[in-house]
């Protein structure tokens, strides 16, 4: 008889991705659309989209990633990885640059969530999802 392995983790965690992505994106998408029709807005527009762009580019790779271990398709943890990897650069980028001026808010929410789930996200494609390889 064959073990199989529960597959429900790995779509907990595809499922979530998405909605963390997904949200995250039409948070801040909608305030560049609004600065784009201002027609004397392009200074602030063009920092918008300096300070959000590479931001956008990994919360689409973490959708496509997601979709990708979702349906059970190769490659999906290194999709995890560049994004988890872009996301500690990215918090230690923004503590370099700004950490004097944040607020124990702005340390919870762009310093220690990242680079915990990044962690933690790491450990688990390391061990865990290795697992679920062998049942495909």
């Amino acid at each position: 008889m064959k073990k199989k392995y529960p597959y429900s983790l790995n779509i907990a965690i595809s499922v979530l991705s998405v909605i963390i992505a997904v949200s995250y994106l039409f948070l801040t998408v909608p305030e560049l659309i609004d600065d784009i029709k201002c027609a004397t807005c392009t200074n602030t527009t063009l920092l918008y989209f300096d300070h959000y762009w590479y931001r956008w580019c990994l919360y689409s790779i973490l959708v496509f990633a997601s979709y990708r271990l979702y349906y059970k398709m190769i490659g999906a943890r290194r999709l995890y990885y560049i994004f988890f990897t872009g996301a500690t650069i990215i918090a230690i980028r923004d503590s370099l640059s700004g950490f004097s001026d944040m607020t124990a808010y702005d340390i919870t929410l762009d310093i220690v969530i990242p680079v915990g789930a990044s962690i933690v996200g790491v450990l688990y494609f390391t061990s865990i999802y290795k697992a679920t390889l062998k049942y495909r």
